[in-house]
């Protein structure tokens, strides 16, 4: 179900209307539109209001047949609240309800005044954006479902967004283009996690990230890490965590080179890829095990924000890396009380098993010096703690460089794609200490997300280095249950500042 979007000035379009959406405050009218305008049918909406058939409350829709004097079949009223002037939060909830009305109604193309409307803190570029985006990302994969033909006849085929000022024309089409480039990596970031993992293994993520490369052949260059040169590069705490699965590792490594004239140093993505965790020896309990498929999202996320950048061509160099295995129960599986001497050359007692992703991670963070990085950041469903910590609304941060933090968290609050930072403190190290080995792979039950930031920053070099903790945020086990495709809006805002992109 993939609805498109284009942008009018002043009404200036030519394809038959089947629905207009309209924004109304619950005491001021904010658009201007032509016909409606008119005394009859501007008379006949405020009729309606004065009566309490509408309110205008956030989110509120009202649906209206027969305008007098108006050609078009239906209007849309949506409610935007007390005053002319929105948050970003009340702007996403009214987007979500008109759209999922909209798919509900059977109409193909949409006339659409709710971009003119005044959201705190956004310009017109950002609203734009903000609409696109969030209006796609309520698709959901159905590559699994027999659709029927009553299905696929509720499609959106078109969504006209009208601006008023000719000014923002530029900004409006360029915010097209960029939210187009990032829905399309969100989708198939969605698509990916949301895949069932008989099928979707870490081979099979090695296969999609060599056939990304042949998408965009002058952009991108594809290795893939197997199992037996993870031998050699002594990978051990990675392959311990695959080792009892039948599926065998593979670690891909996506070179996107947007900036090769300058050879600037490049920014590495490193995203945790267990296609399947079941905890191993220290085995997660059976409900809502098969969430557990989610575990790549990391991975998953770093495939499509690296289809992002190459559809935008952004002028920067990003290295991402998809960390794939298993953590599976077997005859050579890993056990609580084994050592493992990392690559780094650091000795890890495993106190549990099924606290796998810190060490496919610390191997892959050792690994990526060679590339002489410009800052690195990791995104992993790394733990529970930061799930009940935070819960779904933000993803956890942890950071060794204030300016690298900061510069998230702005671009968390501008795509609403929003992060917390959490502490990353000493002390926390303490719960690392082992008796045999130079440190445990595990916590004592407290500050649990901190803890396991603690144990990867002892593998990170001198460079600026991110962790995104984002358990609570890959994943939705409520209504609209799968992948969120985050934080791909979080990362796509930062690395568009990154390529000194300003709107």
């Amino acid at each position: 179900m993939y609805m498109k979007f284009s942008i009018c000035y002043n009404n200036n379009f030519d394809t038959l209307i089947d629905c207009i959406v309209i924004g109304i405050g619950e005491s001021d009218v904010f658009f201007k539109f032509d016909e409606c305008n008119k005394r009859k049918s501007k008379k006949y909406i405020l009729k309606i209001i004065k009566y309490g058939d509408f309110q205008g409350k956030i989110g509120q829709i009202l649906l209206l047949y027969k305008i007098p004097t108006m050609v078009d079949k239906r209007i849309l009223l949506v409610g935007c609240g007390e005053t002319n002037i929105i948050n970003q939060s009340d702007y996403e909830k009214i987007i979500i309800v008109c759209i999922k009305k909209l798919i509900e109604m059977h109409v193909k193309n949409i006339l659409c005044l709710l971009i003119n409307c005044c959201v705190l803190n956004l310009n017109a570029y950002r609203k734009i954006k903000f609409f696109i985006e969030t209006s796609k990302e309520i698709i959901q994969n159905d590559e699994f479902k027999n659709l029927n033909i009553f299905w696929i006849m509720r499609v959106i085929k078109n969504i006209i967004l009208n601006i008023e000022n000719l000014k923002h024309l530029k900004n409006a089409e360029l915010a097209l283009k960029h939210s187009n480039a990032i829905v399309k990596g969100i989708i198939r970031t969605k698509n990916l996690c949301n895949m069932p993992p008989n099928l979707c293994n870490a081979e099979y993520l090695s296969e999609k990230s060599k056939n990304l490369q042949l998408e965009y052949p002058d952009l991108l260059n594809t290795i893939i890490i197997n199992q037996q040169e993870m031998k050699q590069l002594q990978m051990n705490a990675y392959l311990s965590v695959s080792y009892g699965s039948l599926n065998l590792p593979f670690m891909s490594i996506i070179k996107y080179n947007g900036n090769i004239n300058n050879q600037k140093r490049p920014i590495v993505l490193i995203g945790k890829g267990v296609t399947f965790d079941s905890g191993g020896l220290s085995i997660k309990p059976s409900k809502n095990l098969d969430e557990m498929k989610y575990d790549m999202s990391g991975a998953a996320s770093v495939f499509g924000i690296i289809t992002t950048l190459s559809e935008l061509r952004l002028p920067i160099n990003v290295i991402g890396i998809l960390a794939g295995c298993d953590n599976m129960i077997g005859k050579n599986s890993y056990r609580p009380g084994d050592i493992i001497t990392t690559m780094s050359g650091k000795k890890v007692e495993v106190l549990n098993t099924d606290a796998e992703g810190r060490l496919i991670l610390c191997d892959v963070l050792t690994y990526i010096s060679r590339f002489n990085p410009l800052l690195v950041i990791d995104i992993a469903t790394l733990t529970g703690a930061c799930m009940v910590a935070l819960g779904a609304t933000y993803t956890g941060l942890m950071s060794n460089n204030k300016k690298l933090a900061n510069d998230l968290i702005q671009s968390g609050n501008v795509s609403n794609d929003l992060v917390w930072q959490l502490p990353l403190h000493s002390d926390y190290e303490n719960d690392l200490k082992s008796i045999v080995a130079d440190l445990n792979n595990s916590d004592k039950g407290l500050a649990g997300a901190s803890v396991a930031a603690c144990f990867l920053s002892k593998f990170v070099k001198d460079y600026p280095w991110a962790h995104l903790d984002i358990a609570g945020t890959a994943s939705s086990i409520y209504k609209n249950k799968g992948s969120t495709g985050r934080p791909n809006k979080l990362l796509c805002e930062y690395l568009l500042n990154q390529s000194k992109i300003f709107i």
